[in-house]
């Protein structure tokens, strides 16, 4: 529960107590918390506290979760919360913050991984967090922050007249990336499977 906007008391979040499993092995590993401690905004920080509403989960779970790329991308320690990118509602502010009580807003993973996305409550960066497209639910918004920035950056590339191959067209970049080149005014070849 919250009171004007401070939170107290546990939250729920779902937690992995194990790596090197696949997929199929999730349900030996997962499970919900009910007594996880809640976020706090850091002193004199533009940190916001949200209410998470939706949670993407991405190939880099199943890759943190198998622990095959974990020299790469790995937690920082077991148990940990999975989930990505998000769509919430601000429910307090950091005294720097642009955002206020109620903005809804959607961030992308912090760090060299995607985890602490599969919570009621997450601590945001300012630096990577922006406000939610009108118009989008929050499931579809919550789809965005790393695929739809990462297509951005291929979309630098693309001008006008130019011929683009996208493959895994079908997925959250792929998807993106066709938007933004037609956009652009590139020539398309699309695949997906």
């Amino acid at each position: 529960t919250t009171e004007r906007g401070r939170t107290r008391g546990p939250m729920r979040a779902a937690l992995i107590s194990a790596r090197g499993v696949g997929v199929e092995g999730l349900g030996d590993v997962l499970h919900v918390a009910d007594d996880h401690p809640r976020p706090k905004i850091r002193p004199r920080s533009d940190d916001v506290i949200v209410r998470v509403l939706a949670t993407s989960l991405a190939p880099g779970d199943v890759r943190v979760l198998s622990g095959r790329t974990s020299w790469v991308q790995s937690p920082p320690s077991v148990p940990y919360i999975p989930g990505s990118d998000i769509c919430g509602v601000v429910v307090e502010a950091g005294a720097k913050s642009t955002f206020k009580e109620g903005d809804e807003i959607i961030a992308m993973f912090e760090g060299k991984g995607p985890w602490d996305g599969l919570v009621e409550l997450k601590r945001c960066k300012a630096t990577h967090t922006v406000r939610k497209p009108k118009g989008m639910t929050p499931v579809e918004a919550c789809t965005l922050p790393s695929s739809a920035l990462t297509a951005m950056r291929a979309a630098d590339l693309v001008k006008k007249g130019d011929r683009v191959v996208i493959l895994g067209a079908g997925g959250g970049v792929g998807l993106s990336l066709v938007q933004l080149c037609k956009h652009r005014g590139a020539s398309l070849v699309v695949a997906s499977t």
